[in-house]
């Protein structure tokens, strides 16, 4: 049932998708550009024909065009640019500093590389792209919902920012996360320095994470039902964990709660079947409602002299 809701939902927003008809200033080289000032916005190709862009193949964006006696600097790909096109790969120029809103939304593009330059991705980017992996670098500082949602061969994400790590979710985030649970590989880079809600959620494909240093907190919901999930490492940094943060890793088998975390949330742990040890060190001063509920086969488990205060149904069903 879960799963068939998914897909249905995933229909809904896909039919939701409105599709803009571009205006456009200038033609170079077949490529649509507006203007504004010194600087050119890429926008969709052909959009009179249809609203959906017709750029294709190997795509390369030239950092500056030359029209009519003028030269303009590329600093944005603009909303549905690349919106249903058949492309492979994009190169990117270190003049761009934002991706518009469904940029590459429903496109066949497998390679992008995204230069340190760009500072915001809009909601619905790179939706239901065809990309493999990605590359989120230091300098994005916004990354609109859904960003990545849907992409089914997306199987290694690289983050090197922490703009993933707030607010990144909508409406569908239950479901879904800014990956869209298709993530197998992910390295969280130093910068990151919190997990946000529903950031990894329903990443089915993950087996392992490792956190850096850097994070203090993981959020709500942050890997839930990441079912492949077998290890975890939470490192002295985290003071807190979210509500439902760990639930459904079917698969996770042991948990350290170092020191430095102070509060586990409501059932942050719940319904990890498989999971057997579990070490909360001092300094966990609350344990949450339901937080180890249902994990049928955890057998033992020390709760330290800091803790004042356990919630409802915490162990329940922990045969």
């Amino acid at each position: 049932m879960k799963r068939l809701r998914f897909s249905c939902l995933i229909a809904l927003l896909l039919s939701a998708v409105s599709v803009n008809v571009m205006a456009y200033d200038a033609v170079v080289d077949g490529i649509y550009y507006n203007f504004n000032g010194d600087e050119a916005e890429l926008t969709a190709n052909e959009p009179e024909k249809d609203g959906y862009s017709h750029y294709s193949g190997d795509f390369v964006i030239p950092e500056s065009v030359y029209y009519e006696g003028k030269t303009y600097r590329v600093t944005s790909i603009g909303e549905q640019a690349f919106l249903g096109s058949s492309l492979t790969s994009v190169t990117i120029p270190e003049s761009v500093k934002s991706i518009g809103e469904q940029a590459f939304l429903s496109s066949s593009l497998t390679s992008v590389t995204i230069p340190e330059s760009v500072k915001s991705i809009g909601a619905q980017a790179f939706f239901n792209s065809g990309l493999t992996s990605v590359t989120i670098p230091s300098g994005v500082t916004s990354i609109g919902e859904n960003a990545f949602y849907y992409c089914n061969s997306l199987t290694s994400v690289t983050i090197n920012s922490n703009a993933i790590m707030s607010d990144a979710y909508s409406m569908y985030s239950s479901l879904s996360g800014v990956f869209g649970g298709l993530v197998q590989n992910s390295i969280i880079g130093e910068g990151v320095t919190s997990i946000g809600s529903y950031a990894f959620a329903y990443c089915s494909r993950m087996t392992s994470v490792t956190i850096p240093e850097s994070v203090t907190s993981i959020g709500d919901y942050a890997f839930l039902s990441c079912e492949g999930l077998t290890s975890v490492t939470i490192p002295e940094s985290v003071t807190s964990i979210g509500n439902y943060a760990f639930s459904f890793c079917f698969s996770l088998t042991s948990v350290t709660i170092p020191e430095s975390v102070t509060s586990i949330g409501d059932s942050a742990f719940e319904n990890c079947t498989l999971l057997t040890d579990v070490t909360i060190s001092e300094g966990v001063t609350s344990i949450g409602e339901g937080a180890f509920s249902y994990c049928f086969i955890l057998k033992s488990v020390t709760i330290p002299e800091s803790v004042t205060s356990i919630g409802n149904y915490a162990f329940e069903g922990c045969i």
